[in-house]
């Protein structure tokens, strides 16, 4: 539903470049720590020794069939949604890729010969949900709300001196389907746990998609663009107008209206259409509909032509801040809150 990054992010390319240096510094100091065997009797070795070795052994083996392959780790790490789209596309259709790639990337044994994959999530994910909240990231991602369904807040929060992180970090291309992306940065998406963990799980909504499509998709890519092309309405399930619609409340009448989408795009709407009906977003956003309606009734009981009263009065200033007290359309956008799309598709319709 929201792009995991900013505007900012996108056109700052030294910013950019900053951020995942951070974040290839973070992999790469834990995984030097860590130490494994490639087989049960094995010498141990530098898991970030082998990881690399093994990328390396892949590229090598791909003989520029896969063209986004990276050639190391870190290049891995900082895959573009476009190259991962690339390469998880190849690994599907291309048989002999695949295989090359879960025979390297399979089980390895850790120091009490205990089996893990070598890029396991699980080594890291603590850390990796920790980078997501640290000031020098806020410019370029803003953690509030579930970046899937905006309707559940998302954050940290500190007890006794321990930070506590309040959401899911998710992989877009799950790490079940495939693990090359286990650790790859512009695969996590933060994430409420009913999005990550009750109902996305390991699903592949975008199964069906090719490259293109499957990088429209990825709400970390620039191109991701589901506020631009699926809109909500709320519409009425018979005609309520026959009725003076001063005398009513809309709240009041809730099984009256339905939440729907409206397609702003003939072909690419159907994309993030596919997106939202994998998250039930309607039917989880339904409980809440008595909100959105008591909202349009707000709208009906002050429309603009009240405020322009209220100016002509007490001046400008003072009907925007009376207009934002009411509405808080400027602080909800700027904080991210909950709700934010369809409150701001309900403004955009009745303006």
């Amino acid at each position: 539903m929201f792009r995991v990054y900013t505007d900012l992010f996108y056109k700052d390319i030294e910013q950019k470049r900053k951020f995942e240096e951070r974040y290839f510094s973070l992999i790469k100091e834990i995984a030097e720590k860590i130490h494994v065997k490639s087989r049960k009797n094995a010498k141990l070795v530098q898991l970030y020794s082998l990881i690399n070795s093994k990328i390396k052994r892949i590229y090598e083996n791909c003989e520029g069939s896969v063209s986004d392959f990276p050639e190391n780790f870190e290049k891995l790490l900082t895959l573009t949604p476009r190259e991962i789209a690339s390469i998880y596309v190849a690994y599907k259709k291309n048989e002999n890729f695949r295989k090359t790639v879960d025979k390297e990337l399979g089980m390895v044994y850790g120091v009490k010969n205990g089996k893990h994959l070598v890029l396991d999530f699980s080594k890291f994910s603590r850390n990796i949900a920790q980078f997501f909240t640290l000031p020098d990231n806020e410019k370029v991602i803003n953690i509030n709300t579930c970046f899937y369904c905006n309707k559940t807040y998302i954050n940290s929060y500190e007890i006794e001196n321990s930070k506590k992180n309040q959401f899911d970090i998710d992989h877009f291309i799950p790490k079940s389907r495939c693990s090359l992306f286990s650790l790859s940065l512009y695969n996590f998406v933060p994430s409420c746990q009913v999005c990550n963990s009750r109902i996305k799980q390991a699903g592949e909504y975008y199964k069906e998609c090719n490259e293109e499509q499957l990088e429209m998709l990825f709400p970390s890519s620039e191109n991701y663009k589901y506020m631009d092309y699926l809109r909500f309405r709320i519409i009425p399930k018979k005609n309520l107008y026959q009725q003076d619609s001063r005398s009513f409340s809309f709240s009041e009448m809730k099984d009256s209206f339905a939440i729907e989408f409206e397609k702003l795009d003939e072909k690419k709407s159907v994309l993030f259409e596919k997106e939202a009906n994998a998250f039930d977003i309607k039917k989880r956003y339904e409980y809440h509909k008595k909100e959105f309606l008591a909202y349009i009734d707000k709208l009906r009981k002050y429309p603009d032509s009240y405020f322009l009263c209220y100016a002509n009065i007490h001046g400008i200033n003072e009907a925007n801040n009376l207009n934002e007290a009411i509405f808080n359309k400027c602080f909800r956008n700027q904080e991210r809150q909950i709700f934010q799309k369809i409150y701001n598709d309900i403004d955009s319709q009745i303006e």
